[in-house]
């Protein structure tokens, strides 16, 4: 799964939080990530980097790691193990 796809199934699940309110790199966004206690999150206007997005916390819960992985919770760890003895080469882009 890419990572616009995770990101589309934990909002349509309701564990992704979307911030729209301008917030500052330095401080501010980690800090409203900790806040949220680990549920990923969603920056949509970066101070000083217009345009861009940035989004915390999608790996700091295992339920959010096997959804990225598209796996279920106690399937995660095989996955991983599998993943890692076959690497595959990234995309270019």
């Amino acid at each position: 799964m890419d990572f616009r796809t995770f990101l589309q199934q934990a909002d349509a699940g309701g564990a992704l939080v979307t911030i729209t309110r301008p917030v500052a790199v330095a401080f501010e966004l980690a800090n409203v990530a900790h806040a949220l206690e680990g549920r990923p999150v969603l920056f949509t206007q970066v101070q000083d980097y217009p345009g861009w997005r940035v989004c915390a916390g999608p790996c700091s819960d295992r339920k959010y790691f096997a959804m990225s992985l598209g796996v279920a919770v106690p399937q995660l760890l095989q996955r991983l193990e599998q993943a890692l003895a076959n690497p595959v080469p990234p995309p270019m882009v």
